[in-house]
């Protein structure tokens, strides 16, 4: 008899926990925020969160079986809890490759899991590939590689087909005859008065468009061809949508 898993059962999280450890590694200025949830004595696993400068959050926690696994959320320089907030200096990815491998030596762990969605998916391949001993398991999510295709996607053109109307109110504080890099337009230095008030709106409508949702549908199940012998049929799909507080769900 075909044993099918319903959808709802992808799309719950386990219930909400409270970390039993923090603390802080400190790498020349940066003061670099850690905790641990779940089981002392379980499987390790270590989440690297998005942006970059997403920072950790309680939920993420929710990701893992508490009672099978040791979870080790950090936030990265500059994001979140770690010290000090916004810090750009000596915060490259290969400074974030080595505080994960110190929180890893600090927490005398010889290998976890590590997980990784989005920026947090360019990390843990770089962790990886530089410490592939460490690394038990990857699970990467939403694999977002900052290339040059992937960020022109994102931000210049691609996006922009698939949500004509939010991409108007992105472009909407920028002048037509400087959109041709809006990446650099988006990083306009908040110092520079000349920008103006112009910041402020560009700063509004960059973090509307950064608002979304993600939808995912999976499905397996189990069929016994014989004794020995079991199919196992899956399938997965989703839909990803835009959200901004004007205008809801897009």
């Amino acid at each position: 008899m075909a044993k099918f898993i319903y959808m709802q059962n992808y799309l719950s999280l386990f219930p909400h926990i409270e970390p039993y450890s923090t603390g802080f590694v400190t790498e020349g200025c940066h003061e670099i925020y850690y905790e641990e949830c779940g089981n002392p004595s379980g499987k390790p696993v270590v989440f690297l969160h998005g942006g970059p400068g997403g920072g950790g959050s309680e939920d993420v926690r929710r990701f893992f079986d508490p009672s099978l696994y040791r979870i080790i959320v950090f936030d990265q320089r500059g994001c979140g809890r770690s010290k000090p907030h916004g810090c750009l200096e000596n915060n490259t990815t290969w400074d974030l490759v080595s505080d994960i491998e110190k929180i890893r030596s600090t927490l005398d762990i010889k290998e976890w899991m590590v997980f990784g969605g989005s920026w947090g998916s360019t990390l843990a391949l770089s962790y990886s590939i530089t410490n592939p001993n460490c690394c038990k398991a990857l699970i990467l999510r939403g694999i977002f590689l900052l290339r040059k295709l992937e960020i022109d996607w994102f931000y210049q053109k691609g996006a922009s087909y698939i949500y004509p109307d939010a991409w108007e109110k992105y472009l909407a504080p920028i002048p037509l005859d400087e959109r041709d890099d809006l990446v650099n337009q988006l990083a306009i230095d908040p110092s520079d008065t000349s920008a103006g008030d112009r910041i402020a709106e560009i700063d509004q409508e960059r973090y509307k468009w950064l608002e979304f949702y993600k939808i995912k549908f999976k499905g397996e199940w189990f069929t016994a061809l014989t004794k020995k012998l079991v199919l196992r049929p899956a399938f997965e799909f989703g839909f990803l949508g835009a959200y901004n507080n004007d205008r809801g769900v897009i």
